[in-house]
């Protein structure tokens, strides 16, 4: 479950936010056959030196382009990372010890609460409770994951409030169905959130 959290969103993490890539809400990695785009739905952009890519992962963060709000990730294992994304087995993974020491930000299952995983077609959704202290750019509270392959990669998707503000569970579920869309769409799949 490497794409669950990376050393590339560490080290993001560890710094505050930085000012926007104003009106780029999308970066390719790499390219030919084996690059993917990274992508976030209408609003969001990519967070100006948040973008790293290592022999096993990419990874983004994007920021609303405009005002406060959630802060959005997107990470994805190296090509052939695909792996079958099962909603049972990921739910009874994710509940687990291991499965919550793998979504907490402090490595500690006994810091995340698992409020529900559930299956949107082909998509895994996670809400959850990281009570581990937040990087700077996030504030506490509930936040959103969303596991899924896209061609020969598993993309792990994250929907965070944003320093000083909150997210509602309705609000965050529309949000990481929007991400799951717009990162469909900038790689050629069907649109549309999820």
């Amino acid at each position: 479950m490497s794409t669950w959290t990376s050393r590339a969103a560490a080290l993001w993490f560890a710094a505050a936010l930085s000012a926007c890539v104003a009106g780029t809400s999308a970066v390719q990695m790499g390219q030919g056959p084996g690059s993917i785009t990274l992508a976030a739905p209408a609003g969001y952009c990519v967070a100006q030196d948040s973008v790293e890519r290592t022999a096993a992962s990419e990874f983004a963060a994007f920021t609303a382009c405009s005002g406060p709000g959630a802060v959005l990730t997107a990470t994805a294992g190296g090509p052939g990372s695909a792996q079958p994304v099962d909603p049972a087995e990921m739910g009874d993974f994710l509940t687990s010890d291991s499965g919550r020491a793998a979504l907490s930000r402090s490595g500690k299952a006994a810091a995340v609460a698992v409020h529900s995983v559930a299956a949107a077609g082909d998509v895994v959704l996670v809400h959850l409770t990281d009570q581990s202290t937040p990087p700077t750019a996030v504030a506490p509270g509930p936040s959103w994951r969303a596991v899924f392959v896209l061609g020969d990669r598993l993309v792990t998707l994250t929907a965070a409030p944003g320093a000083g503000t909150t997210m509602d569970t309705a609000a965050g579920r529309a949000l990481i169905g929007r991400f799951v869309g717009a990162m469909r769409a900038a790689n050629g799949g069907r649109a549309g959130a999820v």
